[in-house]
């Protein structure tokens, strides 16, 4: 009896691993090298910048200019191609081609300047939302240069990633805000997972339910066989 107990649980044990692995399984990395970046992506154009099934472009700042727009470039001391958000471009997002919700994972700081020149610093605010709603949000500041951010589980279930920077802050055109145009951020390796949902969906207790059914079903036949 302890064998058969000690087998069920090992093979329970196995079906949730195999459940979490599936659900984190698929990472899709927009890295801005294949296909390359193009040197201007203008959000307001409706020009977008797309790589394994997510979509960069950037925020139309204003309904007054049509020159909201990010650049592909290649920066020669990282040794491959970035994004670039300049503080005259508004800002910038990402999402699914296909509308379905995604976790935000991590990306690549390479350049991060925030110094205002008449003064003072800017930062770079990080958001993610879910429906229209803002969910979640990560605030940058020249300190993260060339570091891995890691955004965490308040990014995990969003449909829509937007950034830019302050002041004036989102849907303003910055070349309104004295000294704000030498601001610059340049990202690389946007590491995109499968949402995960923070409570466990009816369909993935059915799934565990039927399996560790099978398990014990299998355990049963198996004592039966030996008695």
């Amino acid at each position: 009896m302890y064998k058969i107990k000690k087998t069920m649980l090992a093979l329970s044990t196995l079906l949730v691993f195999f459940y979490l692995g599936q659900v984190n399984a698929h990472t899709r990395i927009m890295d801005f090298d294949d296909p390359p970046m193009p040197s201007a992506v203008f959000g307001s154009f409706g020009a977008t910048h797309n790589q394994n099934g997510i979509e960069h472009t950037s925020i139309a700042f204003n309904n007054l200019s049509p020159l909201s727009h990010i650049h592909g470039a290649l920066n020669a001391v990282w040794g491959s191609r970035v994004s670039q958000l300049e503080a005259d471009a508004g800002g910038a997002l990402f999402r699914n081609e296909s509308g379905e919700n995604f976790a935000f994972d991590r990306w690549d700081i390479v350049t991060l300047d925030t110094a205002i020149t008449t003064g003072g610093v800017s930062n770079l605010h990080v958001v993610g939302f879910d429906d229209g709603l803002q969910v979640a949000e990560r605030i940058l500041t020249s300190a993260d240069a060339g570091t891995t951010i890691n955004f965490g589980p308040a990014f995990n279930n969003v449909d829509l990633v937007e950034y830019w920077f302050e002041l004036p802050g989102r849907g303003e055109d910055p070349q309104l805000g004295e000294g704000l145009l030498n601001l610059l951020v340049e990202i690389d390796n946007v590491h995109f997972e499968h949402a995960v949902s923070p409570v466990p969906e009816p369909e993935t207790y059915a799934m565990l339910l039927v399996g560790l059914g099978l398990v014990g079903f299998a355990a049963r036949r198996r004592s039966k066989d030996h008695q």
